[in-house]
């Protein structure tokens, strides 16, 4: 197997929770040079999310001296605690700063990160939410649903979220459609809420795939949309059932089965 295609093997069967079958199959693309692969496996060994653990750190630097610059602010963070972080945080703001006065707009969104619980938090994720950013543009309009930023003409914060949600959506980050289809649900607009989650269930994502079972199946009492098709949410619920993995803690796939 190629390395390439060990670290995709080893990062789908992680994302569905089969995180032993795929650990062996990060670490070895990570340990041939996959810099993907190792801040993967790094992520798939953490037990706190307090703090990075021993092994976690270590591939995490593996990666990050790879030049992955993911794995850099994962190690700039307040969660490393092996004393290098400074380290990662110096080398990672001049590289941002330089990409960022270029345009870059991840750059951007990780000097926001980077300068977290600071006056220029705020500034950093507008410029990256602005430059097109989809993380960034969902994290702003989150970041102003819980009342963050000011607004002085009513209804102005609403109207925001709203655009940063679809922005983000368009460009198919999830947070982002989940968002913007919770409020166009809200505001009314059912059936294109409901497209976007088929949308996303139509990528493979679980959660979506269990929130549409749920729905199919009114399996609360406030449910009245989409009509109720006892047929298509058992088949979304097997597909959930048959696909996901139970090696990641609190996962909801054995209350799921229960239910």
């Amino acid at each position: 197997m190629s390395v390439e295609d060990a670290y995709q093997l080893g990062d789908l069967l992680v994302d569905q929770y089969k995180i032993k079958q795929g650990q062996p199959y990060l670490k070895y693309a990570a340990d041939k040079g996959n810099a993907k692969a190792a801040l993967a496996y790094s992520r798939s060994l953490s037990t706190n999310v307090m703090v990075l653990g021993p092994q976690e750190h270590e591939y995490a630097v593996k990666a990050a001296k790879l030049g992955n610059e993911d794995a850099m602010l994962t190690l700039s963070l307040n969660r490393n605690i092996f004393g290098d972080r400074e380290e990662f945080r110096t080398e990672l703001l001049k590289i941002s700063k330089e990409k960022a006065e270029q345009g870059d707009a991840d750059a951007m969104r990780k000097l926001s990160l980077l300068y977290l619980d600071t006056s220029d938090e705020l500034d950093w994720l507008s410029k990256s939410a602005e430059y097109g950013n989809a993380k960034a543009q969902y994290e702003l309009g989150r970041t102003y649903e819980v009342g963050e930023g000011w607004f002085f003409i009513p209804g102005n914060r609403e109207k925001e979220v709203k655009r940063l949600y679809k922005a983000s959506a368009e460009q198919g980050n999830f947070r982002g459609m989940v968002g913007y289809a919770s409020i166009i649900y809200d505001e009314g607009n059912k059936k294109e809420a409901l497209d976007i989650w088929i949308k996303m269930a139509n990528t493979g994502d679980a959660t979506s795939i269990r929130f549409l079972a749920s729905r199919y199946l009114h399996s609360l009492p406030q449910i009245t949309y989409p009509e109720k098709d006892e047929v298509l949410g058992a088949a979304y619920s097997k597909i959930y059932l048959d696909s996901m993995g139970t090696d990641k803690k609190h996962d909801l796939y054995d209350i799921y089965k229960e239910q």
